[in-house]
């Protein structure tokens, strides 16, 4: 069965050697070539395209790195890329964000002394929330950010990863420094890059 849905789609292909690469594609085209590769397709928002004037969606994908994975995340602000790659990492740990019921929420706040010391701190306590109680949020949204003082208030909306349920996807073991930006790219969009380990 194919479904038309005009989203911009990778497939996650388990190489032999337990790496993950990506291919990308439309939905349309991916019909009988990922169920004879026995992938799972994980739709997300089409990255943007150059000269798009401010107004596309909030949105992320996963980007290739020598060992671990980067994920890309943008918006009009950076409320929206904050909020973009928490909800990628989770995307990332389960494969199917889609099987992820908002049915419990949680609250997170967090301070930095800088961008990037604050976007660590909220991703890692957003991992923390997985690590530690398998929470898994399908919604992540920022009540304050505030690049003053560096702090964020956030809740997530989720549940508990259970087995059966909600596919397994690849570990993130930590958040890093590594190659991680904030921009304003050249589309007028805001732009977040961060490395996890895997």
């Amino acid at each position: 069965m194919q479904t038309n849905v005009g989203f911009h789609a990778e497939i996650f292909v388990l190489h032999p050697n337990n790496g993950r690469g990506s291919v990308r594609g439309d939905v349309d085209d991916l019909g009988e070539s990922s169920a004879a590769l026995g992938t799972k397709v994980g739709l997300m928002q089409a990255p943007p395209e150059q000269g798009t004037q401010g107004g596309a969606s909030p949105g992320y994908e996963y980007l290739d790195h020598p060992a671990d994975i980067q994920l890309h995340a943008w918006g009009p602000s950076e409320k929206e890329v904050f909020e973009q790659l928490a909800v990628a990492m989770f995307g990332y740990i389960t494969e199917d964000i889609t099987t992820v019921d908002p049915t419990e929420e949680r609250e997170v706040q967090v301070e930095g002394h800088d961008i990037y010391s604050l976007l660590y701190a909220f991703l890692d306590e957003w991992l923390f929330q997985f690590n530690g109680d398998l929470f898994l949020a399908r919604q992540v949204e920022i009540d304050d950010l505030d690049l003053t003082h560096f702090r964020i208030r956030s809740k997530g909306r989720g549940e508990i990863f259970t087995r059966g349920k909600h596919p397994s996807g690849t570990e993130i073991k930590a958040v890093t420094y590594s190659n991680m930006r904030v921009v304003r790219g050249e589309d007028r969009l805001m732009h977040g890059y961060v490395v996890v380990d895997i």
